[in-house]
């Protein structure tokens, strides 16, 4: 089957790895910083909030946290019109009222990386009140913001830990920052989650709760050696876009999408 990408910048490490999994299910794919609204191909829209444009088929590749400020009225009516939702996050999934919705976690995929890793401490993403008073109180942290693709790569490069703090509280695991600092060989420090998925990243992310854990599990990560087995993550990643396109191509079949 055809199937076109859409992602922007921030998304576009993940979009890059899940492009990587259909062309391995033998899917012809293309990454597309356009979308023609009269295309019938299927596409993959991350960020679908912010799209310019709708096509005519889509999944949207669901990325943002229940009940935050980008769940208006217009995001609802795209959700409700996609020909299915794939989500990172089961919580979503469970309280949201959408059929088809299905848990897609991002994928993981480790990247040659040699050189000096000058930077000890860094958060990238957007910053709130929330997250500028828990990095303060932390302490000697890079902090970068509005800084994508191949230079956010660069400063992956050189860093040896990575923190992951809740822009929202109670927030579910951000998987999608975890992942792509872990593929660059970074630690994670991170905020814990109250739900499953915590479970499973125990062995590859420190959690951390008090602004003392997150020094002691700092200077513990900055000890070690990046010696964490990534394969679990991949697989998952990979399974659960393989059973979540076996059942998308049965249920449309019929619907005469470009082959």
């Amino acid at each position: 089957m055809k199937v076109k990408i859409y992602a922007r910048s921030h998304v576009l490490f993940a979009a890059e790895i899940l492009a990587n999994y259909l062309r391995k299910l033998d899917h012809e794919l293309a990454i597309v910083g356009e979308i023609d609204p009269n295309d019938e191909t299927l596409h993959i829209i991350y960020c679908a909030f912010a799209a310019p444009a709708l096509p005519k088929n889509y999944v949207v590749y669901q990325t943002e946290v229940l009940n935050s400020k980008w769940f208006m009225e217009g995001y609802h009516r795209i959700l409700n019109s996609a020909l299915a939702i794939w989500d990172y996050d089961v919580r979503n999934v469970l309280h949201m009222p959408y059929i088809d919705h299905f848990v897609v976690p991002p994928g993981i995929n480790s990247q040659n990386v040699d050189g000096i890793r000058d930077i000890d401490v860094m958060h990238y993403g957007s910053i709130n009140e929330r997250r500028r008073r828990l990095l303060n109180e932390i302490q000697d942290v890079k902090i970068i913001e509005n800084v994508y693709g191949e230079d956010m790569y660069a400063l992956l490069k050189r860093a040896k830990v990575v923190l992951n703090i809740h822009y929202y509280s109670h927030a579910p695991l951000e998987v999608f920052r975890i992942y792509e600092a872990l593929s660059y060989g970074c630690h994670v420090v991170s905020e814990p989650t109250d739900d499953a998925t915590q479970k499973r990243h125990i062995e590859m992310v420190y959690f951390s709760e008090s602004i003392s854990d997150f020094k002691t599990s700092i200077a513990k990560a900055l000890a070690r050696p990046f010696d964490y087995d990534l394969s679990p993550i991949d697989d998952l990643a990979f399974n659960a876009v393989k059973e979540a396109m076996i059942g998308f191509e049965g249920k449309h079949f019929l619907m005469g999408l470009p082959h």
